[in-house]
């Protein structure tokens, strides 16, 4: 985010279902690639090891929108979370 100076990043763990977010500014981590803070877990879904996929996110509007895609074949879904900044930890 330009006008913040923070980059986020969200990860979701398949198998126990669990996505993390951490936030830090951008010229920290440019600077030193690894200060990243330890990511901090934001929900749990239930998850499944095989059938899970990648989180993707899109900022708009002042939240962050997460897809990623959970289940057991054949009932996989593709779940959509709002993330709203005060839930980062981001400032304006």
């Amino acid at each position: 985010d330009a006008a913040t100076d923070r980059l986020d990043l969200y990860i979701y763990q398949r198998g126990p279902g669990i996505m993390r977010h951490a936030s830090v500014r951008a010229s920290d981590v440019f600077s030193d690639p690894e200060r990243w803070p330890e990511p901090s877990v934001l929900f749990k879904d239930g998850g499944n090891a095989c059938d899970a996929g990648n989180v993707n996110a899109l900022g708009f509007q002042g939240c962050h929108y997460l897809a990623y895609y959970t289940g057991k074949f054949p009932d996989c879904s593709v779940m959509v979370w709002q993330v709203p900044e005060k839930s980062r930890g981001g400032t304006k």
